[in-house]
């Protein structure tokens, strides 16, 4: 163009509505966390970091991710239209229990509870903290015999265990009279049951008695 001459420039310029989908990139360390939802609605594990999730509405969002061994994660994230907004976590391992707990109650109850010779208190009562390994439950109530258990608290094991006290006056002589069915109703039953969870799994249960 010679110098002295103007030139006119015209420019089209494309209209971004507030409508406009955007776009959410999601990584994770470590990655391969998948995408459990996007405003509480479920991924069912289609989407894993890193990865991006499009045609977002413009706004604010919550996302939530969720990998084995880890606690969930969940952020708010806010999403302009047309463009693309990042997330990144940072997850965090989940502690495995190291211990467990025994719940032990007693009909009637008021019974003094002994774990490992060491007094814990009356029944009803769950003793927190316990080391997994063999442990020995002792309950003593006056006008009862003392009654005791051995207890195996291991990872990812319930058991629970049910038994009758007779009362002090009930000799066999008693027991095997008439007078059996009272004596079966004035009893103490016991209730024992130890667990230690794992990771999140459900566990199992049996019951003996």
């Amino acid at each position: 163009m010679a110098s002295g001459n103007t030139a006119d420039v015209y420019g089209a310029l494309t209209v971004i509505s507030s409508q406009t989908p955007g776009s959410i990139s999601v990584s994770s360390s470590p990655s391969g966390a998948y995408i459990k939802s996007l405003d509480g609605i479920s991924y069912n594990g289609v989407l894993k970091t890193t990865c991006t999730i499009p045609n977002v509405n413009p706004g604010t969002h919550i996302i939530e991710l969720t990998l084995a061994g880890y606690e969930d994660w969940s952020t708010s994230v806010g999403v302009n239209p047309g463009e693309t907004a990042t997330v990144s976590a940072t997850l965090v391992p989940k502690q495995t229990p190291t211990t467990g707990t025994i719940t032990v109650s007693s009909e009637p109850s008021g019974a003094n509870v002994y774990l490992d010779n060491a007094y814990k208190g009356l029944t009803p009562i769950t003793i927190p903290d316990v080391s997994p390994g063999t442990h020995t439950v002792e309950l003593k109530l006056d006008g009862y015999s003392d009654w005791s258990t051995s207890v195996q608290v291991t990872v990812c094991h319930e058991v629970a265990r049910e038994m009758r006290v007779w009362p002090l006056e009930a000799g066999l002589q008693e027991q095997a009279s008439n007078r059996l069915k009272l004596l079966w109703l004035k009893a103490m039953v016991v209730s024992v049951k130890e667990k230690v969870p794992q990771d999140g799994i459900r566990c199992g249960s049996s019951k003996r008695t």
